[in-house]
C-alpha cells in the first residue's frame, strides 16, 4: 500500500492556506500558545510536508480495497511524524486523526467519496495513535500512570485531562499529574 517511487493518483495540494482541508485542519487542531508563532508556522509546514512525503508513496490497486490503503497511509503518516516530534509535549495535545483524515480527503479525491477517506483516516489514526501511547507509556520508566511524561507535560501545558486526539478517553489528575485512563 505505501511504497516508494510508483505513480498513483495523489493530489497533494494541501499545502497551500485556504487551499484543502489539510490546512485548515492543522491549524485548527494545533495548539496555539506554547510555542513562538514563527515556529509553530514552520512546524506546521514540516508537518504538512511529511505526510505529502507518505502520501507520494501510496498506491491503490492491486486488489486491496482503498480502505486498507487509506489506513496504511494513516498509520504510516503518524509514525512518520511521532519519530520527528514525539518527545515533545505538544505531540501529544494535536488532534492527530482529524489531521490525517484530512490529509486523505484533500490527497485522493478520485478515490472513494470524501467522507470515506476522512473517517476511514480518522479511525485508523485515532487507533494507532492510542496504540502508540499504550506501547509507549508501558516502555516509559517516566510514565506518569499510564501516560509518557511528554503526554503529561502537553497535557498540564493546555490545562486539559483528555488528549484532544483521544477525546474519548479522560485522564484523572493527582498532585497536577494525569495518572490513568480512565476506564482502562
Amino acid at each position: 500500500a505505501v511504497a516508494r517511487g510508483a505513480s498513483r493518483a495523489f493530489a497533494g495540494s494541501a499545502m497551500e492556506p485556504g487551499s484543502a482541508p489539510l490546512f485548515e485542519t492543522l491549524e485548527a487542531s494545533f495548539p496555539t500558545g506554547i510555542m513562538p508563532q514563527g515556529m509553530e508556522t514552520a512546524l506546521k509546514g514540516r508537518i504538512r510536508k511529511r505526510l505529502r512525503d507518505v502520501g507520494y508513496r501510496v498506491q491503490f490497486g492491486g486488489g486491496e480495497p482503498w480502505e486498507a490503503v487509506i489506513e496504511s497511509f494513516s498509520i504510516a503518516s503518524l509514525e512518520r511524524v511521532h519519530r520527528g516530534y514525539g518527545e515533545n509535549p505538544w505531540f501529544w495535545v494535536v488532534s492527530w486523526p482529524s489531521i490525517l483524515g484530512a490529509a486523505a480527503a484533500d490527497f485522493w479525491p478520485g478515490v472513494g467519496d470524501d467522507l470515506g477517506r476522512r473517517q476511514v483516516a480518522f479511525d485508523a489514526g485515532a487507533a494507532h495513535l492510542e496504540a502508540m501511547l499504550m506501547r509507549r507509556a508501558l516502555g516509559d520508566a517516566d510514565a506518569k500512570g499510564m501516560l509518557p511524561a511528554p503526554a503529561a507535560l502537553g497535557l498540564l501545558a493546555i490545562g486539559q485531562a483528555s488528549l484532544p486526539s483521544l477525546p474519548a478517553r479522560s485522564f484523572g489528575y493527582n498532585d497536577g499529574l494525569p495518572l490513568a485512563l480512565a476506564g482502562a
